[in-house]
């Protein structure tokens, strides 16, 4: 359990905050709202757009590196 006022970490059985003295009766009895982590959804169709732009991006460089080479051996 963590203080409700400062935020560190109470010791067990603990009746103040051994950092900011709030009695933790006053944290026991406020209501502790749990901390809410939000999930991204990425949709299907945008990870399949981001597979065939790397395809692309990867013809592409294949392509100019093949020009380099060959403008470099003419």
């Amino acid at each position: 359990m963590y203080c409700r006022k400062c935020g560190n970490q109470l010791r067990k059985g603990a009746l103040f905050c051994a950092s900011c003295g709030t009695s933790i009766s006053q944290v026991q009895s406020e209501e502790i709202q749990p901390e809410v982590i939000e999930e991204v959804i990425v949709p299907e169709q945008k990870i399949e757009s981001l597979a065939s732009n790397k395809l692309i991006l990867s013809i592409i460089l294949i392509t100019m590196v093949l020009s380099i080479g060959l403008i470099i051996i003419i």
